[in-house]
């Protein structure tokens, strides 16, 4: 039903600008100024993902939500996606104690190609975006310091180039549905001056990564394109601003003559930027630049007035938009963001520009679809299995046969354990049937991570990533994987990713005060601890409230004041069936965000 709103919003809408005049000059297309991609030049037609889970996307791949929204760009006739990968590096890359880049989770690789095969099956190709300003920010599971050792220090940039960039451009080399590497997505955030992150670093040290990289991307992958996301002021000579990435500049900081950019990827946001560095207001030949430029990043609801305090002197509806840069010499536009996530726009607000170019210029946008073998798709994913500590040796059975698919092999398919976390904890063994049969080997409340790899006949391979939990079910915390009940979800975070066993994933509610998250436990405990571990959205003043109903609610903990992070909240034990965290004043301008809410216990015989 989504899908098909998408179709008929963006026919509707273009067939009411085709009559009424769109405002728009009918420029045409100069296919010079396009991307190289499978054998024709393309305009990059489409939008920012640009994650679902953020940092996250790699490890904890949701392919449910992922391919909703491959599927949105490619109804409303999109030919791309703009995907974060690293982010911050927080959960990839992997580091040494010396902070030193050893290599990537295997699973991550395995997603990355996965996801490759789910974009382009469907007519969409993906930007890959490294890294963010936000590797320097303080958020959570974020190490700052060694984050701009990896930037400043060449020796663990190399480490990182070796050991984690060039697997992964090995692993999807030549895939038609990778359009471009991203090094940086606005490393201009970390730079003195106009920076915004508590730490800084240096251009010198930006541009020497940026050529390392992409030296090493192009000697893996010579078909390869190579990009940097920016504003317009750091990419180009005129009117007094600095080309920072022109390929002598970039030579210069690193030595590698093939560590050159393909394309420019320039963002701009009227409510932050001058229009003296606007695409919009300037067709791509002002800024004499020798490469295509792609505007990767700009507000989906279009160049006008959204909210945020700022009128342009030129505005631009969303169709307006896109037709002006496909029809003013750019290579692509790509809004931002398909989550909608902080009021630029969403989906619905750039169908109409993304329809707009894909009716008008129709063989500009159509991907060359040709030789794609895909992997097995994980058609009934699981995130966790559930095991008591009081069945030791007991099976649990996975179909795994179920689990996979592939559209040329169906489910003959071969299966091999490729990771056990804690072999001391749990056995995994395969069925000739295709089986995998998971067994706890002690009585020890912990948790083991899984990797069950399939492959087809084309050696293509897709894995399902699991995490096994050994629990005592009448005590310890209780909260896990138990019931859960919000006043509100700010998506994809949703409820019951408070009580997953994990920092990895979080809830969120919306930007309220006066807001709650409450957790059935099933039984009728005596607790005495309650853990809250929050994400950069905290509570200032919440209360912890128990009920034995879940209607009847008694104060436990009341908390003011409350500066985030972590609460380790003791008190005398009480009994209850059910946990509230009653948030009443928040500690930020976002809602009340938390990554785990644990509850410490035992039952009540």
């Amino acid at each position: 039903m989504r899908r098909i709103y998408l179709l008929l919003l963006g026919a509707l809408l273009l067939l009411a600008g085709c009559v009424t005049g769109s405002g728009v000059s009918e420029g045409g297309v100069d296919p010079r100024a396009l991307i190289p991609h499978n054998g024709k030049q393309i305009f990059l037609n489409g939008m920012n993902l640009a994650w679902v889970n953020f940092a996250n996307d790699l490890t904890q791949f949701d392919e449910a939500r992922f391919t909703q929204a491959v599927e949105d760009v490619a109804s409303a006739g999109g030919n791309v996606l703009r995907w974060w990968l690293h982010v911050n590096g927080s959960k990839t890359p992997l580091f040494d104690e010396n902070g030193m880049v050893v290599g990537m989770p295997e699973e991550a690789l395995i997603n990355l190609k996965r996801a490759l095969d789910i974009s382009f099956s469907r007519g969409v190709g993906l930007i890959l975006c490294l890294w963010s300003f936000d590797m320097l920010q303080p958020q959570s599971g974020v190490n700052q310091a060694r984050n701009l050792r990896l930037i400043e220090d060449e020796a663990v940039t190399r480490s990182y180039i070796e050991n984690a960039l060039v697997p992964m451009v090995r692993m999807v080399k030549r895939h038609p549905g990778v359009i471009a590497w991203e090094v940086f997505n606005e490393p201009e955030g970390m730079l003195p001056g106009g920076g915004w992150t508590p730490r800084r670093t240096e251009m010198q040290y930006i541009q020497r990564f940026i050529n390392l990289a992409a030296g090493a991307i192009h000697r893996e992958d010579p078909d390869a394109l190579v990009t940097c996301g920016s504003g317009m002021a750091y990419q180009t000579d005129v009117g007094g601003m600095i080309n920072y990435y022109r390929d002598d500049r970039l030579i210069a900081a690193g030595g590698d003559p093939e560590g050159t950019l393909d394309f420019y990827s320039v963002h701009f946001y009227p409510q932050h930027m001058d229009e003296s560095a606007s695409p919009f207001h300037h067709p791509a030949s002002y800024w004499k630049l020798d490469k295509p430029i792609v505007v990767a990043e700009f507000p989906a609801k279009g160049i006008r007035e959204i909210g945020f305090g700022f009128r342009p002197k030129t505005s631009l509806t969303t169709e307006e938009a896109y037709l002006w840069l496909v029809e003013n010499g750019y290579a692509g536009a790509l809004s931002w963001t398909w989550t909608g996530h902080d009021g630029f726009g969403n989906i619905y607000d750039a169908a109409p520009g993304i329809s707009a170019v894909a009716m008008r210029y129709p063989e500009y946008v159509r991907l060359n679809r040709e030789g794609l073998d895909l992997s097995p798709k994980v058609v009934n994913p699981i995130s966790h299995l559930i095991l008591s500590v009081n069945e030791v040796g007991v099976a649990k059975e996975l179909d795994l046969k179920e689990v996979f698919e592939d559209q040329e092999d169906g489910d003959d398919l071969s299966y091999e354990v490729r990771k056990v976390g804690d072999p001391a904890l749990v056995e995994v063994s395969l069925t000739k049937e295709g089986k995998a049969l998971v067994r706890l080997k002690e009585a020890r409340v912990a948790s083991s991570d899984i990797l069950i790899v399939t492959k087809d006949s084309g050696m293509n391979e897709s894995g399902l990533y699991f995490t096994v939990h050994a629990l005592d079910p009448d005590r310890g915390n209780i909260a896990l994987f138990k019931p859960v009940e919000a006043s509100s979800v700010e998506e994809p975070n949703l409820p019951e990713y408070v009580n997953d066993g994990t920092l990895k994933t979080r809830w969120s509610s919306l930007y309220d005060d006066d807001e709650y998250i409450q957790i059935d436990l099933q039984g009728r405990f005596r607790i005495e601890r309650v853990v809250l571990h929050w994400e950069v959205a905290y509570g200032k003043d919440y209360d912890i409230l128990g009920s034995l109903d879940g209607d009847a609610w008694f104060p436990i903990v009341q908390v003011r004041g409350g500066d985030g992070d972590v609460d380790e909240l003791s008190f005398e034990p009480v009994e209850v069936s059910y946990v509230r965290m009653h948030g009443i004043k928040r500690g930020t301008e976002w809602g009340f965000s938390l990554w785990e809410m644990e509850i410490h216990g035992e039952r009540v015989r």
